[in-house]
């Protein structure tokens, strides 16, 4: 990141800022880090950005993100947050915990699309074929799971969007 910034500055210097934003891209073969000098400062101010980003993020954000830092308040980052008390929330809390319990890691790039309904509630079926077809066009596999709410371990169903030509 530091040498990243190095070099752009010296092609706006070189170039000038009036020069096209093509020319003044910095592309993985301007970069040689052994040639280049890079102060501890410069590290330690990178390093500080990242983590005032991330800091950024958490509070913008309605979704809880820990951050990946060895700063010394890490604890208190993650002490400070306020965890939302609502249904909604506890069933992916269950559905989450359950699915990490078994070994599967749920990111955005996984192939699974995870829905959680409360057991008690109706799903409307133009609500699941939209969710099957929406699943089908990222090319993922709906996983349908259903959370009663006195228990803690959810029961899972796959739902398939069936196509006529198969």
């Amino acid at each position: 990141m530091v040498a990243g910034r190095k070099i752009k500055e010296q092609k706006r210097k070189l170039f000038g800022e009036d020069a096209p934003t093509a020319q003044k891209r910095v592309k993985k073969n301007d970069i040689n880090i052994n040639d280049m000098e890079i102060t501890n400062e410069e590290l330690q101010r990178a390093l500080k950005e990242l983590v005032e980003n991330q800091r950024k993020k958490m509070v913008e954000d309605d979704s809880i993100a820990v951050p990946y830092c060895a700063a010394e308040n890490a604890y208190e980052i993650l002490s400070s947050v306020e965890f939302p008390n609502d249904p909604e929330y506890r069933r992916r809390v269950t559905v989450f915990r359950d699915l990490w319990r078994k070994g599967f890691f749920l990111s955005p790039g996984t192939k699974y699309m995870v829905v959680c309904v409360d057991a008690a509630e109706k799903i409307p079926s133009l609500e699941l074929i939209s969710i099957s077809r929406v699943a089908t066009q990222v090319k993922k596999e709906v996983l349908l799971a259903v959370v009663a709410a006195d228990s803690v371990i959810p029961y899972y169903t796959k739902i398939n969007w069936w196509k006529g030509s198969e």
